[in-house]
């Protein structure tokens, strides 16, 4: 339960950042780049849903350069320019948060950091709790037992117990450890070659920064202890710089500042501007705004009172779902399994939702954690897939699914197909690509307003991951269950625009065909010449052996040549050679143009590296992991995305069978090991200048045209035109 009238502060600049690298890249009708306006805007109106009662103010940074240039001049001199397409997009933003009448303040020679810090310290005098909508560190500093952060893109809170998990100390401390270890993002010196744990340990031995500047003498290591007296007046400096200034003269009184429920909401100058951006579902989103909240809050109760995701183990209730399922022409359908490999996957579950009422989730093969066993409570696997067979057999009902093609290839692996399909994923993709991610999590936030449970949140991470047979049924029964009712709520919503938005063509007629098209070419997947990739990886290794020598007799010494860092210093310290530069992270740069370059100036190592790079990637990429992912019958499966390009073309994963290289020889010899079964060859197609064509098609330039149908060159032809000479010329 929110806390009434407590101060929301949005650090708006951070957030522009985070959403326009987030998103890919979208433009409005006339060619102005939106991306991070649409993902400010989604942003702005999901905080007005979930804290309407609460006050809120949209913080912006004023000009890059403040009062901390004055105290060290190179203060954030090292930040790379605004990126072209962002810096239209400012203005856009103060204009969104201008229409929703929400208050917003920027002041020159400040940060917006510093404005939150002092608008934090003026709310604790009026005892105002604060959230502070934002994941930048330095505001870490400020979070109390009256002030807490909210990362708006995660939804996770952050309070004293995370401050101190990220930083080793309560949050009145962090300045300290930022002072020790400085930031290469902003240009803080901090002491030079002091990280984080150090400095953790540094700060719990001596208190704060004076405790350990007046003891420096006494530090034990010798290299520490030097460093700390050396860099006394970087980590003086470093502390003026991180620390947030609290005590500016705001123009706006928290008293000014009001809540959404007393900001007239649905006003046309709000609408005037939604409509200009093209974002449509937001303006529809805000028109039912208050429906939207009610519904999310029964929605929370329910789920919480399990009655509208339910556990179906009951023969005579599963036969009742799919009498009603017939009756009703359609289904969203889900399936869970044990692994995300198709080709290993055992069935696990499924879930099944024909209205947006309930949801139903029937476990079939989930184990103890205890003994691995079965667990009791589940109907049997053989009895459930012959009544499932019944609808997705029929060709009457409509199977509806979120990315359906896993399921349909699932369920193809107990003799179960499935015709006459729809997939929300690819109604997605022919709407709104270039807008908006895919993915179910994505498009429930941006159309339902409604944030999933997330896979990793119940089987895990790291060594503590299980798969799904070992969830327990309480817990899987909510994430299984409302992955299917979100996929009906969202074919309910998506293909009315489908066929009204005319992209029904696209949809229908393209990318629906495809599935049962590339489910095939998956099962079937490719043969691989196990022999031959064993051959050919170990003459990388031999190759890539010889190379490391050549390159340890050119630095005089051995060094991990896979590491940046190390390489640099051997290039750039102990050989000498001119015209190193630094990245950001204050490493010497040895990306392949930088080798390159200096290859071509006769640096023999450089060419050393670079052949070392390529067979060790080829290796490892390819000859050694493509052994791996070989079947009994020796093919390899690949996946192919149908909605993971900008481009409409097909994107293929695990392994990635797009990428092999083919203009280098040692490339092309990989291509060698996918080979043909007996009777059969491999062919490749391929289309030539296909959007030069489609231009002269669509354009009916004569000349345009003519090139095609001469077979000629169409880029010496244009030039020919443009230059008016000929090939005697």
């Amino acid at each position: 339960m929110n806390k009434p009238n407590r101060l929301i502060l949005i650090d708006g600049s951070a957030y522009i950042f985070r959403a326009y690298y987030a998103l890919p890249p979208m433009s409005r009708k006339d060619g102005t780049p939106i991306n991070a306006v649409f993902g400010f805007t989604n942003m702005l109106v999901k905080l007005i849903e979930d804290y309407q009662e609460d006050k809120m103010i949209v913080v912006f940074d004023a000009a890059r350069k403040n009062f901390r240039n004055s105290i060290y001049p190179d203060y954030k001199a090292n930040r790379g320019d605004t990126p072209e397409d962002l810096i239209p997009q400012f203005e856009l933003i103060r204009q969104c948060v201008e229409a929703f009448n929400i208050k917003q303040l920027e002041l020159d020679g400040y940060e917006a950091d510093d404005i939150i810090a002092s608008y934090t310290k003026l709310a604790r005098n009026k005892k105002i709790d604060s959230l502070i909508v934002s994941s930048d560190k330095d505001l870490m500093q400020l979070v109390n037992k009256n002030v807490s952060m909210l990362d708006p893109m995660k939804n996770k809170s952050i309070g004293i117990n995370q401050v101190i998990e990220k930083f080793g100390v309560e949050p009145k401390k962090v300045i300290f450890i930022q002072a020790l270890t400085g930031d290469k993002i902003d240009n803080i010196p901090g002491a030079s070659g002091i990280g984080p744990k150090t400095a953790l340990e540094l700060i719990k031995q001596y208190g704060d920064i004076d405790g350990l500047l007046k003891n420096a003498k006494n530090i034990k290591q010798e290299k520490r202890r030097k460093v700390i007296l050396e860099s006394e007046k970087e980590i003086r400096t470093s502390l003026e710089l991180v620390k947030l200034k609290d005590n500016i003269d705001l123009p706006i009184n928290i008293e000014e500042i009001l809540s959404y429920t007393e900001i007239k909401k649905q006003n046309q100058k709000l609408f005037d501007f939604l409509n200009e951006q093209g974002f449509k579902s937001i303006s529809d989103r805000l028109k039912n705004n208050s429906y939207i909240v009610k519904s999310a809050i029964i929605e929370k109760k329910e789920s919480n009172q399990q009655n509208k995701y339910l556990l179906l183990n009951s023969k005579k209730i599963l036969e009742n779902v799919i009498s009603n399922i017939l009756n009703r022409g359609y289904c969203a359908i889900d399936t869970e399994t044990n692994s995300l490999d198709i080709e290993e996957a055992k069935l696990v579950g499924i879930s099944l939702c024909y209205d947006e009422t309930y949801s139903y989730y029937i476990p079939i093969n989930h184990l103890s954690k205890e003994t691995s066993k079965k667990i009791e409570k589940q109907l049997d696997e053989d009895y459930v897939l012959e009544k499932l067979k019944v609808i997705c057999e029929n060709p009457s009902i409509l199977k509806i699914g979120q990315n359906i093609k896993y399921d349909l290839r699932i369920l193809n692996k107990y003799n179960i197909s499935i015709n006459s399909v729809a997939d929300t994923m690819l109604m997605s993709y022919a709407l709104d690509n270039g807008i908006i991610k895919h993915n179910m999590d994505d498009l429930a936030f941006n159309h339902l307003q409604h944030n999933t449970i997330k896979f990793k949140e119940i089987v895990g991470s790291g060594k503590n991951e299980i798969t799904f047979d070992y969830v327990e049924l309480n817990t899987a029964v909510d994430y299984a269950a409302e992955d299917a009712l979100i996929t009906l709520r969202l074919f309910n919503l998506l293909f009315p625009r489908v066929k009204k938005e005319k992209n029904e063509f696209i949809y229908r007629e393209i990318d629906l065909p495809l599935i049962d098209v590339l489910s095939s070419m998956e099962k079937n997947g490719i043969k691989v010449d196990k022999d031959y990739l064993k051959k050919l990886s170990d003459e990388f290794e031999k190759e890539s052996k010889s190379l490391e020598k050549k390159i340890y007799n050119l630095s005089k010494k051995e060094f991990n040549i896979g590491s940046p860092k190390q390489l640099g210093e051997i290039l750039f310290l102990d050989l000498k050679i001119l015209g190193g530069k630094k990245t950001k992270s204050g490493t010497f740069s040895t990306d392949s143009s930088t080798l390159n370059d200096l290859a071509s100036r006769g640096y023999n190592i450089a060419s050393f590296v670079l052949e070392w790079r390529e067979l060790t990637k080829l290796k490892s990429t390819y000859t050694n992991a493509l052994q791996e992912q070989v079947d009994k019958n020796n093919r390899v499966h690949t996946s192919y995305g149908l909605a993971n390009t900008l481009t409409g073309r097909l994107s293929s994963n695990d392994p990635n069978l797009q990428n092999i290289p083919i203009r280098t020889e040692n490339g092309k010899q990989i291509r060698h090991a996918f080979i043909p079964e007996k009777g059969y060859k491999i062919v490749s197609f391929d289309y030539s200048q296909i959007e030069l064509r489609l231009a002269a098609e669509i354009s009916k330039d004569i000349n345009f045209i003519n090139s095609f149908v001469e077979g000629e060159d169409i880029h010496s032809s244009t030039a020919k035109e443009i230059f008016r000479i000929t090939d005697k010329d």
